[in-house]
């Protein structure tokens, strides 16, 4: 259902639906248009300048508090807006940048002031992609990949993004990476120093230069992506921030951004001890001359990670793992026995592998000379022309070898839970599930392991993957739901409760009375 103020919004031939966002810089919404039974999606911002009373109060104390020179100020301010739609177009076509694609400026009727509205495509941000598809290390890359691409390309144009953070980058229904917010967060920006408005929220992805005031160049968008990716490695924790289940507070963040102003020496993510952990350390060092100088060395340092190759400037200081493995957490970093310790465990794999050979090739002979009823005539078939005993005795193995292939990974699934390695226990639910397993007892281990860290969103993710099996699963909804409201969590609990709505009559009546009993609850509380 449309709201008022969606209602209130108008863009050409499109309709607005919903809104989806909202920044520092304006709202986001969602628009449709039709065309011959086609339907069409894209995104539309809205600035407003002044954006709020408060805005033109602070203007009038600064500037004066004449209606022309309030005027000519936010016309100027539109119009380097507007100048900067020529960065946008040029960059249009990328895959890993934000597709811009048309806009219009309107002056407002009543009062002072411009409207700004910016059409581009439709995209899912970060923070929620991450929210319904926990990030494995191999997505980490990926992302710090395609980021990269789209800074060779800002490159091109001697563009520094300069605002590089989780909240600007978006993912694409291909599962593209891509950067937005160009050049309208630093015209926004010199309207706000204007207004004296600090950047409280902007410091975390900071390159230490730009907080300092110094001279910069382009790696400091290069910095900004490493403390991205760091953070994507580290729990969701920047550096120097208390690792969960402690809940940083205000003092803490600020007293880590310090830290890591001040030049204190980053120690690697806590989810990684690899190759890939020497890629943002570098990313993120203090001295700008000890980073990376492009964002072409820094993708193909990634793309060497990915594809599990050996990176030879970090060569002999951390392990070096396979492509698409994920890291147990405990993994220890190695300084100077790298190659010697992959020689060795090539041995050992080779010689554990040439021993399971041979067991089956036996194992394949004895099974042959005991079912072996295969006449001359009968290629795969008795003189009857039945299935033979061979053929029968071959399938039975086939099934015996898949079930002990689906108890092996059951046994790896419940160690990597017990090992807390959510990342990786999460992706073989998930794949499961995909496959038709029933595996609700190993989501309820996993949530109770996620418990004990704090994990509210992949809780919340992973108890959508629970079967429709209501009534049997009734105990531990309640559990969890009731877990999430006594931590002030409220908005999950009633996402899980939605959820279960969503499974047939059983969930729709569970739904409605876990509703009714929280609603009673408040009352009584009241």
């Amino acid at each position: 259902m449309k709201t008022e103020e969606c209602n209130n919004i108008s863009y050409k031939e499109w309709n607005v639906v919903r809104k989806i966002g909202f920044g520092s810089f304006g709202a986001v919404y969602e628009i449709q248009r039709e065309d011959f039974g086609y339907l069409y999606k894209a995104a539309l911002k809205v600035i407003n300048i002044p954006q709020t009373e408060q805005d033109l109060s602070s203007i009038k104390n600064n500037l004066g508090k004449s209606e022309e020179s309030l005027e000519v100020y936010y016309e100027s301010v539109a119009s380097e807006i507007v100048k900067e739609f020529e960065l946008m177009y040029k960059l249009r076509g990328t895959t890993n940048i934000v597709s811009y694609e048309d806009h219009e400026v309107r002056k407002h009727k009543d009062g002072i002031g411009w409207e700004i509205l910016i059409r581009m495509e439709l995209l899912t941000s970060l923070d929620n992609y991450m929210y319904e598809h926990p990030m494995r290390r191999e997505d980490i890359i990926r992302l710090g990949i395609d980021i990269c691409k789209a800074l060779e390309r800002c490159r091109m144009f001697d563009i520094i993004h300069r605002d590089i953070k989780p909240g600007n980058i978006f993912v694409s229904e291909q599962k593209d990476f891509k950067l937005g917010d160009f050049g309208i967060a630093r015209t926004i920006e010199a309207h706000n120093e204007i207004l004296e408005l600090s950047q409280k929220g902007t410091i975390n992805y900071m390159a230490p230069e730009v907080y300092k005031g110094n001279n910069y160049s382009f790696n400091v968008d290069l910095y900004s992506l490493g403390m991205v990716l760091y953070r994507l490695l580290n729990n969701n924790v920047l550096p120097f921030v208390p690792q969960p289940p402690h809940k940083p507070t205000y003092k803490d963040i600020a007293a880590a951004n310090q830290m890591r102003f001040s030049g204190k020496i980053l120690e690697p993510p806590c989810r990684d001890h690899t190759q890939l952990s020497d890629v943002i350390l570098k990313a993120c060092a203090y001295s700008p001359k000890e980073r990376y100088q492009s964002a072409k060395e820094m993708r193909q340092h990634l793309e060497m990670v990915l594809r599990g190759e050996t990176i030879q400037e970090f060569a002999g200081t951390t392990v070096l793992l396979p492509p698409k493995t994920l890291p147990k957490r405990n993994l220890l970093s190695i300084r100077g026995l790298g190659k010697y310790i992959t020689v060795i465990l090539v041995v050992i794999l080779l010689a554990v592998s040439a021993i399971v050979l041979g067991k089956r090739i036996v194992e394949k002979k004895e099974l042959s000379a005991d079912h072996q009823v295969v006449q001359e005539t009968g290629e795969g078939e008795s003189e009857n022309g039945g299935v033979t005993e061979n053929q029968t005795g071959g399938e039975d193995a086939g099934e015996g070898e898949k079930e002990k292939i689906k108890e092996n990974s059951h046994d790896e699934l419940l160690n990597l839970i017990e090992a807390h390695e959510f990342v990786d226990s999460y992706k073989m639910i998930q794949d499961a599930v995909n496959a038709k397993e029933n595996l609700d007892e190993e989501i309820k281990l996993f949530v109770q392991a996620c418990r004990t860290e704090l994990e509210y969103k992949r809780i919340g993710a992973v108890m959508k993957l629970l079967t429709n099996q209501v009534r049997k699963n009734e105990a531990f909804y309640r559990e969890t739901i009731q877990w999430f409201y006594d931590r002030n969590k409220e908005d999950l609990a009633f996402e899980i409760i939605e959820d279960i709505r969503k499974k047939g009559e059983e969930g729709e009546e569970l739904a409605n009375k876990l509703s009714q009993e929280h609603e009673q609850s408040k009352k009584e509380g009241e």
